[in-house]
């Protein structure tokens, strides 16, 4: 079969005879975009997988779900296509479709292709410039060594959890986490055994929260968690089996294991606490479970309060 250019639409024609000199007459004519013709069940052909990327499948036929799984593949997800002479053609939300009378001409052929094409172009730059867009979204608010959220992430979440308890009255609990003795790990074991304690400890955390929870690093060891629909009945035994699944996790560092523990500190956010303030007071209740011997976790009593919260229970 003669050979196109890779630029031109690329078309692949699925149908009998008469389609198949049709689609060769569409070719033929010159004053238009030009389309190239591909056909696979002719003697010689080749196989679908050695044609270039298709852009349409012309057909004089309804296309089977089978046979169009046959036909596409992760390089061939999107093709645009054109029916002619069929009644009752299928949609696909993944591709454009132009139907056209059995007696259209050659002209109508080429220009439905192009049309076709040109649309499924679009479309498939739209989708990768949103998959850019949502990847740089979602790079901008993780954090790089973890995975988890980074600070950015966790001062949107904790705005919107604190409007949720303001103007819904929602239970929402905000947790503050910190690797026990992480100076000593660096010291002794070097930075990349502590980033991989970090790495450790952010996964144990995403593992053991439940779907709509939000975990983040805060920076250096330390972490932070919002529940998003917890009493403080269930927010003290979340966190505290949380922190029993951190303090279990232990790291290889070549022929030695590093054991890591953590405190927590947490707190229920009110109908009138600011973002600032719940934080503040979740930093309180981890700082007491570190004076109380550390590998523990603590709440924040607000009947404790004094001195802007400086002071816990």
């Amino acid at each position: 079969m003669e050979q196109h250019a890779v630029h031109d639409t690329q078309v692949l024609v699925l149908g009998g005879e008469r389609l198949f000199a049709l689609a060769l007459a569409a070719a033929g004519i010159e004053d238009l975009p030009p389309i190239a013709v591909h056909r696979t069940d002719e003697p010689g052909a080749p196989s679908p997988d050695a044609l270039p990327p298709i852009d349409v499948l012309l057909a004089d036929r309804a296309i089977s779900a089978s046979e169009w799984r046959s036909l596409v593949t992760p390089r061939r997800r999107h093709m645009g296509r054109v029916y002619v002479g069929v009644d009752d053609a299928p949609d696909s939300p993944l591709a454009e479709s132009i139907v056209l009378p059995a007696d259209a001409t050659p002209r109508e052929v080429r220009l439905a292709c192009v049309l076709v094409a040109d649309a499924d172009r679009w479309r498939r730059r739209l989708e990768r410039r949103a998959r850019r867009e949502q990847q740089m979204r979602r790079l901008s608010l993780s954090d790089p060594l973890t995975g988890v959220g980074n600070v950015r992430a966790w001062k949107a979440r904790l705005a919107a959890a604190s409007r949720r308890a303001r103007d819904e009255g929602a239970a929402v609990c905000v947790a503050l986490f910190d690797v026990d003795f992480f100076k000593n790990i660096n010291d002794t074991h070097g930075h990349d055994a502590g980033d991989e304690v970090l790495r450790a400890v952010a996964s144990r955390l995403s593992a053991g929260v439940r779907e709509g929870d939000f975990v983040a690093r805060l920076g250096g060891d330390e972490f932070g968690l919002i529940l998003g629909n917890s009493t403080v009945e269930q927010a003290s035994k979340i966190v505290e089996r949380v922190r029993q699944d951190v303090s279990t996790t232990v790291v290889a560092d070549g022929g030695r294991e590093i054991a890591v523990k953590a405190s927590a500190g947490w707190c229920a956010i009110g109908p009138h606490d600011p973002p600032d303030a719940v934080v503040r007071r979740a930093d309180v209740a981890l700082r007491q479970a570190k004076q109380l011997g550390r590998d523990r976790t603590e709440a924040f009593a607000c009947e404790t309060e004094r001195d802007g919260g400086e002071q816990s229970a």
